[in-house]
């Protein structure tokens, strides 16, 4: 399990804000990454970089079906983002890679 020092956890989807928030609690003094540990789907990748990690925050919207995961602790508090649907459809419309 990780140390104590991992408090805690944003998740949501895509263009949710995660990013934003993830930079809003650097300011507030935590030391967050912006999908530094979640941004795999490999349980164990995930799970190592959870365990090695330094960082008392983490914000990814690929953290949400870990949340069940026997190593991680309980106690990080769990800060689900969300968006309105037809907001992230406005939003991902000016990726281009996006458009088939």
């Amino acid at each position: 399990m990780k140390s104590e020092g991992f408090q805690v956890l944003v998740v949501g989807t895509g263009r949710c804000g995660t990013g934003f928030l993830s930079h809003s609690l650097e300011r507030s003094g935590f030391t967050c990454g912006h999908e530094a540990i979640f941004n795999h789907w490999d349980e164990e990748k995930v799970r190592q970089r959870y365990i090695a990690s330094t960082l008392s925050a983490e914000a990814s919207w690929a953290a949400a079906p870990f949340l069940g995961a026997d190593w991680l602790d309980p106690a990080v508090k769990v800060i689900h983002l969300t968006r309105s649907p037809l907001d992230v459809i406005t939003d991902n419309d000016r990726f281009t890679w996006l458009r088939s």
